[in-house]
């Protein structure tokens, strides 16, 4: 029983998924730039739509499910070349770099209380705690866009001081 399911999964699956293989391609082409990586990003896609197949309840809506897959495996891969990191090696790193780090550190600490109150907290709410702007208007019962306001005004009198140290 179990492997007449199956069978009837992939048939279904063939039906609806593969005759938009060529405009996925397309796609992944324009996302991708490269026939390889476009390659490989299709792949990665119809292994996802094979994997998810059973979440599709519209048939009608296959191609932009298909389409959605593809972007988010596209976007997925981007990070994924973001974030590769460059091995870490200890005999590059001195300690006169590793002070002037920590000296540049005590700096803007120095000049981020040394701010107006009113830009100090929204500048160490966002920079210290990493609340969005959104999530400090909602703290501070303020209009979010003069959160951001007061944040990049703290950015510009932060880059003004520091530009001089």
């Amino acid at each position: 029983m179990n492997s007449q399911n199956n069978v009837r999964r992939h048939a279904r699956y063939i039906r609806l998924v593969m005759p938009y293989r060529a405009s996925l391609l397309a796609f992944a082409m324009r996302l991708a730039r490269h026939p390889d990586n476009a390659q490989d990003l299709l792949q990665d896609t119809l292994m996802r739509a094979w994997r998810g197949f059973d979440g599709l309840q519209y048939e009608a809506a296959t191609w932009l499910w298909l389409r959605r897959i593809l972007l988010n495996e596209h976007l997925r891969q981007q990070a994924k070349q973001r974030t590769e990191q460059v091995p870490f090696d200890e005999n590059n790193v001195t300690l006169p770099c590793i002070a002037d780090t920590q000296l540049m550190a005590h700096r803007v600490r120095q000049q981020i209380a040394a701010l107006p109150s009113h830009y100090q907290q929204v500048a160490r709410l966002q920079w210290e705690d990493g609340y969005s702007s959104t999530e400090i208007a909602r703290m501070l019962a303020m209009n979010p866009n003069s959160v951001m306001t007061r944040i990049h005004r703290a950015k510009h009198q932060l880059r003004k001081v520091l530009v001089e140290i």
